[in-house]
């Protein structure tokens, strides 16, 4: 099984469902796509185009032995594991993708905004739908990522937030804290 993350996480966000199927003998990779985490980072903005990022998913399936896999993708990551899918169905056992449904014409602005429910989003009023953020990253590139830019770890903090419940559940806190109060503590002193 080969998971591919979308925006903004990286690989690490399957670890849950990786632990889960490999419980149950299935071999599990999660990369970081192009860009993201401990990957390559090419300068250009060019290389990240969608045939980029399936040459590098074919060329990992390659490096892991080529046999037919089950793909999954969210977000970003289900563009990527459709497409791979479509144009090199061989590599292919299955596919699931959990955000965002298969367009065989691409996810670009021109497929995307005529599937926009007008009456929610009239077109006098918004051109572009709920896609007027999409029209504007790919038209001022520049701009929108220089806020970004401007303060990486603000930037960071305001996409990722900690679920302070569930990191303590995960890290065995919940359950220390309930031994601890169940231990028997001596009786005050006065």
């Amino acid at each position: 099984m080969i998971f591919a993350h979308g925006w903004p996480s990286i690989g690490l966000m399957w670890r849950a469902q990786i632990d889960a199927f490999a419980t149950d003998g299935w071999h599990c990779v999660a990369p970081d796509l192009r860009g993201y985490g401990d990957s390559s980072k090419p300068a250009d903005n060019d290389a990240y185009t969608i045939e980029d990022v399936v040459a590098d998913m074919a060329e990992l399936h390659d490096h892991l032995g080529g046999k037919p896999a089950i793909w999954i993708g969210h977000d970003w990551g289900c563009v990527v594991v459709g497409e791979l899918a479509a144009h090199e169905p061989r590599r292919s056992r299955g596919v699931v993708l959990t955000s965002l449904a298969y367009q065989p014409d691409g996810h670009a602005l021109r497929m995307i905004v005529p599937l926009v429910d007008r009456t929610i989003y009239p077109a006098d009023q918004y051109p572009d739908g709920q896609w007027d953020y999409y029209r504007y990253y790919t038209t001022h590139f520049e701009a929108a990522v220089a806020d970004l830019d401007a303060d990486l770890a603000a930037s960071l903090a305001s996409i990722f937030r900690c679920d302070r419940q569930a990191f303590a559940e995960r890290n065995g806190y919940a359950q220390r804290r309930a031994l601890w109060r169940r231990t028997p503590r001596p009786a005050d002193r006065t």
